[in-house]
């Protein structure tokens, strides 16, 4: 996943986006209830709600009231985690760019507001972008998280 700064310098995250887009497209396996619980209790903020959490080998994913959380394992062995989130409340763009010939991938990106004040006079931006394999339906993750992003905008430009 490849994170990129207000200022246009690209920050390397090691969150797998592949895991992401798995969970959020049905081609990761659903964690029971129990279990994701209890690996994202710890995680959730008062009066957060866990709506789905998915896995793969290492990685995992929850999708809350509030926000996308994903934990990133190094190793099956290694205890060390590795938490991102994204407030559902700040994805003000969602692009996607769809595999070419070949092995070409796609990327599905999300622009989302990193200011403490989403209605600042100086609005700062970041991206996340996801790539996954071309396989992959993005057009349904696209519009899901589009969905969102419009209706966010929506609401920041009303006055």
């Amino acid at each position: 996943m490849r994170s990129r700064t207000r200022h246009g310098a690209v920050r390397r995250t090691t969150v797998s986006s592949t895991a992401l887009i798995n969970a959020l497209t049905g081609n990761a396996s659903l964690m029971k209830e129990e279990k994701a619980r209890e690996q994202y209790g710890p995680w959730l903020l008062e009066n957060e709600r866990l709506e789905g959490a998915f896995e793969l080998v290492l990685d995992s994913f929850c999708l809350t009231n509030l926000r996308l959380i994903a934990l990133d394992r190094e190793g099956p062995v290694n205890p060390k985690v590795d938490a991102r989130s994204i407030p559902l409340a700040s994805i003000v763009d969602v692009t996607a760019r769809t595999a070419g010939i070949g092995i070409d991938d796609s990327d599905l990106t999300i622009t989302y507001i990193t200011s403490p004040r989403l209605r600042a006079h100086t609005v700062e931006y970041s991206t996340m972008t996801f790539t996954f394999n071309k396989s992959f339906d993005i057009a349904g993750l696209y519009r899901h998280l589009m969905t969102i992003a419009q209706r966010n905008y929506a609401s920041l430009n009303d006055a």
